[in-house]
């Protein structure tokens, strides 16, 4: 068996700059698509039950601002989350949007065979 090793990319970021870690990058560069004037927002819409959904805005409530990286010795590994703004990393905003959502009931989800 032969193996081969294939050296792992640089991820593109904001104003070209390149960055092997996605969090770091992000952080420091902005995302690739940074020169882009559109408009930066992510829609969010979810698919559960009542209690589910309740607590995914929570969650996603508190990705909006920055999150504090873990204490520990190995810091490089536990990068802050910069929250999501249009100012600062991802440079997006958060919509949540009710349209996209669905209340299901507790029962397990079926598929259709056909």
């Amino acid at each position: 068996m032969k193996l081969t090793f294939i050296e792992e990319p640089d991820l593109e970021f904001g104003n070209g700059s390149r960055h092997i870690d996605p969090r770091s990058g992000i952080n420091n560069y902005g995302p690739a698509d940074l020169s882009n004037t559109g408009v930066r927002t992510i829609q969010i819409g979810i698919v559960g039950t009542k209690e589910a959904i309740d607590g995914v805005k929570a969650w996603l409530d508190r990705c909006r601002e920055p999150i504090a990286p873990k204490e520990s010795p190995l810091s490089h590994l536990y990068l802050p989350f910069p929250g999501f703004h249009t100012s600062v990393g991802f440079r997006s905003t958060i919509i949540w949007n009710g349209r996209l959502s669905a209340h299901s009931t507790n029962e397990p989800w079926r598929t259709s065979q056909r």
